[in-house]
């Protein structure tokens, strides 16, 4: 183990053999391999256009009220291709964050709802091909997109809230800074 000073002059303690940096405040780190920091980029890319393509929709289909109406039913209108953009954009999206944290799971229960993730991602996918006039392949979609999402963020959530490098900062010691 061998100290190093960053460019903002804070002592690093650097261990090449688990590949980990450990900043004098507690926050470890370690070098992301090229396919992970690909893998979020096209995560954050993938979510924004399909935040872009349902907002988009919402103006392109007025007809459509979302407070009452499920999302899928902008396939009956004029713009179902771009709902299907949407949801495969979404599935992507999914995929693309299960790639980026897959090395930094580490409990059981991370890796169940990373499984679940990457199911949810299909249902997504599958709903880009199966829209609402598809009544098996869509309710398919659905059980496993609608499904599998809220317990991969549950499971996800708290397996990596409980790891340093995800938690950040220690909340006592930034609060008595104040």
């Amino acid at each position: 183990m061998k100290t190093v000073i960053s460019k903002d002059r804070t002592p690093i303690a650097f261990d090449r053999s688990k590949e980990r940096c450990s900043m004098k405040n507690g926050v470890l780190t370690r070098d992301l391999p090229e396919i992970e920091v690909i893998g979020a980029l096209l995560a954050m890319v993938a979510a924004a256009a399909t935040l872009l393509l349902l907002a988009g929709l919402h103006i392109l289909s007025p007809e459509f009220d979302p407070s009452f109406r499920m999302v899928s039913e902008y396939a009956l209108g004029h713009y179902g291709w771009v709902l299907s953009l949407m949801f495969l954009a979404w599935g992507i999206s999914s995929w693309a964050l299960a790639l980026a944290i897959w090395s930094q799971v580490k409990t059981k229960a991370g890796k169940v709802g990373w499984w679940f993730l990457v199911i949810a991602g299909l249902g997504e996918a599958m709903a880009s091909v199966f829209d609402v006039t598809h009544d098996p392949g869509h309710s398919i979609a659905g059980v496993l997109g609608m499904g599998g999402f809220p317990i991969a963020a549950v499971l996800l959530s708290v397996s990596l809230g409980r790891t340093q490098a995800w938690r950040g900062r220690d909340r006592r010691s930034s609060t008595l800074r104040t």
